[in-house]
């Protein structure tokens, strides 16, 4: 089984001796060696069986006011 293995060389990262992004076909110069980042959040789908279980913070749970507007 082969290992995988991660460097930092100055400011760049890479993986197998390969900095990052650089086999992606159209990947920016400046964004290889780079790490980039997501960020999720938690779909909440049944609002309608028991709102009050997603009161947190002394906040109450509105479907209503926090729908979503697609444009």
């Amino acid at each position: 089984m082969s290992k995988t293995t991660l460097n930092i060389i100055s400011t760049q990262f890479t993986i197998n001796n390969h900095l990052t992004y650089s086999d992606i076909a159209g990947t920016k110069p400046q964004a290889r060696g780079l790490l980039m980042n997501a960020r999720f959040i938690q779909g909440i789908f049944d609002d309608k069986a028991d709102p009050g279980r997603f009161s947190r913070f002394g906040y109450d749970w509105d479907a209503e006011r926090t729908a979503v507007v697609e444009l």
